[in-house]
């Protein structure tokens, strides 16, 4: 059935993806034991390459998919109404609307490129080049820049896992990323790295978070502000938004503040929460023989 991938292109019928453990060669090794399972282990077989480049050709809609991809919850809802969809009709209903929509996911995409390079294009004229950082302050130009929560990761990781590690609680690690996409060949990704001790909690002091959520309390909220995948805001018309869902339609406009407000007062100063002394003696405890040597004491210490 159709993967929840994004993936969007010129294929026809929906994409099937294969799950990341697969590759040309593991599907290969598969059907030549299957096919001498059937057929005896004497038979001839045909070679890998033959193999790869006749499924490119007849299947070219079985792909794998990439450890990166993310999941489109519609792309899954869709997948799973396809899969237990019994009458014909409803089933080729229920395909047609996904291909409308990998269609649209796929106009949205070379719009978010579009943007890209305009960035990249107007960049060029900046002045203000720092090596890979570019001042916007006083560039009368456009900007792309991408940020995105990566994952949750544990520490340590491998992907050979030991099977006992697996049950217990390994020490987390969060990634956030910020990206300047705009500028083009220095392109750089900031990486944030927050440790599971470095989370944020009120009323505590260390390291600082803002505390946003409370600084926009008394602005107005957008009402299915989720449906809407385009925003922009302008000096122009301060306190206002304008929104919109599909490329093809026109903005509107929201007002989400009608009264003054300085932009120059920070928002309060949360803490982190720092790890409880049961937590840190079960780092210490339980994963720290996991940790390599030179790291042990700096990822689990002992409390």
């Amino acid at each position: 059935m159709p993967s929840p991938g994004r993936h969007c292109n010129k294929i026809t019928m929906p994409v099937v993806f294969l799950p990341t453990s697969f590759s040309y060669a593991s599907v290969y090794r598969d059907y030549v034991q299957a096919y001498k399972d059937k057929h005896g282990k004497d038979v001839h077989v045909l070679a890998e390459l033959t193999f790869t480049n006749i499924w490119k050709f007849l299947m070219p809609s079985l792909q794998f998919m990439f450890a990166k991809t993310d999941l489109c919850e519609t792309c899954k809802t869709m997948k799973m109404e396809i899969q237990y969809a019994t009458q014909h009709e409803k089933k080729l209903e229920l395909t047609h609307n996904y291909l409308a929509h990998l269609n649209r996911a796929q106009k949205e995409c070379n719009y978010y490129n579009a943007n890209i390079m305009n960035a990249i294009e107007d960049s060029k004229q900046n002045p203000n080049i720092t090596k890979s950082h570019i001042l916007f302050k006083t560039f009368n130009g456009s900007a792309h820049i991408a940020y995105d929560w990566a994952q949750n990761v544990q520490v340590p990781f491998s992907p050979q896992q030991i099977g006992s590690l697996y049950f217990k609680s390994s020490r987390k690690v969060h990634l956030f990323g910020v990206c300047n996409t705009g500028n083009f060949p220095h392109t750089q990704q900031t990486n944030y790295i927050i440790d599971e001790a470095e989370m944020p909690d009120d009323g505590k002091q260390g390291f600082q978070y803002y505390d946003f959520k409370n600084y926009f309390q008394t602005f107005k909220k957008l009402p299915n502000i989720q449906k809407y995948h385009h925003f922009y805001f302008s000096s122009q018309y301060p306190g206002i938004v304008f929104h919109k869902d599909d490329l093809k339609d026109n903005y509107n406009d929201f007002i989400i503040r009608s009264f003054s407000f300085n932009a120059n007062t920070l928002p309060a100063i949360i803490g982190v929460r720092p790890l409880s002394l049961k937590r840190q003696e079960e780092l210490h405890k339980e994963i720290a023989l996991y940790v390599d040597l030179p790291f042990c004491d700096i990822t689990c210490p002992k409390p």
